[in-house]
């Protein structure tokens, strides 16, 4: 509903939405919108339906934390000395970031089972821990880590202790965004689309190409007499 206001109207409206919901105990208030901010700051309950279908229900925290994969780490590196390629230097400094996040990721699926993780017991981390933005030029990289809450202070403490040996400049943590959440069931379903279009295609082909081979069989019969009626006929 506040598409195309400007803030201090926007915000006038969520303080009347947040108000009428605080005297109306007994009511329900329904409310459709594209924005995840908005749904966050003013839902209790959140449904995300992404093509007529419902993909997930629940609080803000808990579609987070069950849909969005965990935690965002970022880290800022320091400037590299003169005459250090930066490509490789990040390599190095992400790599052993990456140890640190690893290390925890498996240290508490192994202790832990799924029910107060968050995850399955697995050895293949690559579903706990995902890069998902590095830059050269600007020295940050970024980590998506699906890991419990009861780690995230035992990970703080780490890296700020071995910030120093790895050149860190600059870190934070945060949950990850409702909005990555719902673009990332938007791009499930964009993959989904294009699977299906490109399986109706290939079996469109293969029908087309079994056709074809159908009449070049049926043209060849019937030049070699093979599709025509060969019983011969009676002398006179």
């Amino acid at each position: 509903p506040s598409t195309g206001m400007d803030p201090v109207s926007r915000r006038f409206m969520w303080t009347v939405i947040q108000n009428f919901a605080a005297n109306r105990r007994d009511a329900a208030l329904v409310l459709t919108t594209h924005s995840m901010d908005e749904a966050e700051a003013l839902c209790e309950k959140i449904a995300i339906q992404v093509d007529g279908s419902l993909r997930c229900l629940g609080t803000p925290d808990e579609i987070k934390q069950i849909h969005g994969g965990g935690y965002v780490v970022k880290v800022k590196f320091q400037q590299p000395r003169e005459g250090v390629d930066r490509s490789d230097y990040m390599e190095i400094r992400t790599m052993q970031v990456a140890s640190i996040l690893k290390e925890f990721a498996r240290l508490y699926n192994t202790k832990s089972n799924s029910n107060d993780t968050g995850f399955e017991n697995s050895n293949d981390l690559s579903r706990q821990i995902q890069i998902s933005d590095a830059d050269a030029n600007s020295l940050t990289c970024e980590w998506v880590v699906n890991i419990p809450s009861q780690a995230l202070a035992d990970i703080m403490r780490k890296i700020e202790f071995d910030a120093p040996l790895m050149n860190i400049q600059d870190w934070y943590i945060h949950q990850v965004t409702l909005e990555s959440v719902f673009n990332g069931f938007a791009r499930e379903s964009q993959f989904r689309q294009a699977y299906e279009a490109n399986q109706i295609h290939n079996e469109n082909v293969t029908n087309n190409v079994s056709q074809d081979r159908s009449l070049v069989g049926t043209w060849l019969g019937t030049q070699h007499g093979l599709g025509a009626n060969t019983t011969p006929s009676p002398s006179h």
